[in-house]
C-alpha cells in the first residue's frame, strides 16, 4: 500500500518551478501539491541518479488514484527522467518523490513545466489555425492526438500534403458531421518524404485530427493545404494560343 504520510504538508508547486532539495530515508517524505489553472500535458523532470520515480495521485473524494502517466523519457546528457502527465484543470495533484531503493540520502532536482497546454486532444479543444500557412505539430506519445480546425473561404479542390510518418493517420470532418470526408483520389507517395491527398473543401469550416498510427515513430510532422490550380481546358488552350499568334501576325 502506498505510502501517504507527510501528504498533509504537501508544499505548493507552480508551472516553471525548479526545485533542489535533500531527500533521505529517515526524514519525511518529501510532498508536492499542484492544481493545473488549464487541461493538458505536463512534463515532471527529475534527477535520475538520486530518484527512483515520482507519482503523481489525484484526489477526486476521498481516495488517492495514479494520474495518466502519458510517456517517461530520458535525457541522458542531463541526466535526467522526463515524464509526461495528462492533468486536468482545477483538480489537485500531489507529487511525491522516492529515493533509489539502494540509497540512503542524496540531492535531487524538481523540475515541472507545460508540455502541451492547454491540449488539443479533443474536437472540442482543437486548435484553429490558418488553411494557407503550413501546420506544424508534434506526437510526443503513442496516445496523442492533435486536433485542429479551419475555415476555406472558397469552394474548390485542395491537396494536403504531409509527412509520411503520419500517413494513414490524418483525418478531416466537415464542422456538422462526424463522417470523416474520403479523398476524392488515390493517395500519392512524394519523393520528399511526404503524402499527398486531394479533397474538395466547400465554404466551410473543417476539423483535422492528427494521432499517432501503429508502429510509426514519434515527432514532429507537417501538414500543407494548397489549392489546386483549375486544369484549362485543351480546346481553350489552342485556341488561346492561335488568337496570340494572329495578334502578333498582325502588328
Amino acid at each position: 500500500m502506498k505510502d501517504f504520510s507527510n501528504i498533509e504538508n504537501a508544499t505548493p508547486i507552480f508551472v516553471g518551478a525548479e526545485i533542489v532539495d535533500i531527500i533521505s530515508e529517515y526524514t519525511e517524505k518529501p510532498w508536492y501539491i499542484f492544481k493545473p489553472e488549464e487541461t493538458g500535458v505536463y512534463k515532471i523532470e527529475y534527477s535520475k541518479d538520486t530518484i527512483d520515480t515520482v507519482f503523481v495521485f489525484e484526489k477526486p473524494r476521498h481516495f488517492f488514484q495514479h494520474s495518466r502517466l502519458v510517456d517517461k523519457t530520458s535525457d541522458l546528457s542531463r541526466k535526467r527522467w522526463i515524464e509526461l502527465f495528462y492533468l486536468e484543470k482545477g483538480k489537485y495533484y500531489f507529487i511525491n518523490v522516492a529515493l533509489k531503493p539502494y540509497l540512503r540520502y542524496g540531492s535531487y532536482l524538481l523540475k515541472l513545466e507545460e508540455h502541451e497546454v492547454p491540449a488539443s486532444n479533443t474536437r472540442e479543444t482543437a486548435k484553429e489555425v490558418d488553411p494557407s500557412k503550413i501546420i506544424e505539430g508534434r506526437l510526443d506519445y503513442v496516445t496523442d492526438v492533435d486536433w485542429y480546425s479551419f475555415t476555406m473561404k472558397e469552394e474548390a479542390d485542395y491537396k494536403i500534403i504531409y509527412s509520411r510518418e503520419i500517413n494513414d493517420a490524418v483525418f478531416i470532418y466537415k464542422a456538422d458531421k462526424n463522417k470523416e470526408l474520403v479523398p476524392v483520389s488515390d493517395k500519392m507517395f512524394l519523393v520528399n518524404d511526404t503524402v499527398c491527398e486531394n479533397y474538395h473543401f466547400e465554404e466551410a469550416t473543417y476539423f483535422m485530427k492528427v494521432e499517432h498510427y501503429k508502429f510509426r515513430k514519434l515527432g514532429k510532422y507537417t501538414v500543407r493545404i494548397m489549392k489546386e490550380e483549375p486544369k484549362q481546358n485543351e480546346n481553350v488552350k489552342i485556341e488561346n494560343e492561335f488568337v496570340k499568334d494572329l495578334v502578333e501576325i498582325q502588328i
